[in-house]
């Protein structure tokens, strides 16, 4: 990880996230990092799930979001993630409470109900 995550700023709109959390391609290669290799990727033989963090430290990589400083629960969990092929599967399960409907007003026609 990085000195002073996640309220330093320091993050990518969009990155790749690496199922190792060693943050190698973020780095680059030569400082202390590399161009990728085989822990980077989820798949069947390595790792094949994520989930959300369980505390405050982690673990990470995990499936919470972050956005200005402060990182909210999805409650996403990612798992059986298939052997790497051309083809590959994986489930999610969606966790917590499902989002509730908000209730609206009852909306009357004009005219009575008729299509004028």
């Amino acid at each position: 990880g990085q000195s002073g995550r996640p309220q330093n700023g320091n993050h990518y709109k969009i990155a790749l996230l690496q199922a190792d959390g060693e943050y190698d391609l973020e780095r680059g290669h030569g400082r202390q990092g590399n161009a990728g290799d085989a822990g980077d990727l989820f798949h069947g033989r390595g790792v094949n799930s994520i989930g959300p963090s369980t505390s405050a430290k982690g673990p990470y990589p995990n499936t919470d979001s972050y956005q200005g400083g402060n990182i909210k629960k999805t409650h996403i969990t990612i798992s059986d993630i298939s052997d790497s092929s051309d083809t590959m599967s994986f489930r999610v399960q969606l966790g917590g409470q499902a989002p509730q409907p908000t209730p609206t007003a009852p909306v009357s026609a004009p005219h009575g109900g008729r299509c004028d």
